[in-house]
């Protein structure tokens, strides 16, 4: 199935938004965005899995040391890179 998701990307360009707990899973997309305490909480271009667990490590300590007040990624303020061609952040 990774596969199938990462031939629609690469062949057809195609967008696939994928929900997983799977580092080897995620490490098949251009770009992960982290999450932690149902926040926003960083990004990872060209991912690896090695790469992820590492950063995973990383905020399960953070989340030891209790919830954060503000998020990493500040969602409220545009980004050039999320805008879709042809049309303004």
């Amino acid at each position: 199935v990774l596969g199938f998701l990462r031939r629609a990307v690469d062949e057809y360009g195609q967008t696939v938004v994928m929900v997983t707990h799977d580092p080897a899973a995620a490490s098949v997309a251009d770009r992960v965005v982290f999450m932690a305490d149902g926040r926003l909480d960083g990004e990872m271009e060209h991912p690896t899995t090695v790469r992820i667990l590492d950063r995973l490590k990383r905020l399960e300590e953070a989340t030891a040391q209790g919830p954060r007040t503000e998020p990493v990624l500040d969602l409220t303020k545009p980004n050039p890179e999320w805008s879709t061609p042809g049309t303004q952040a």
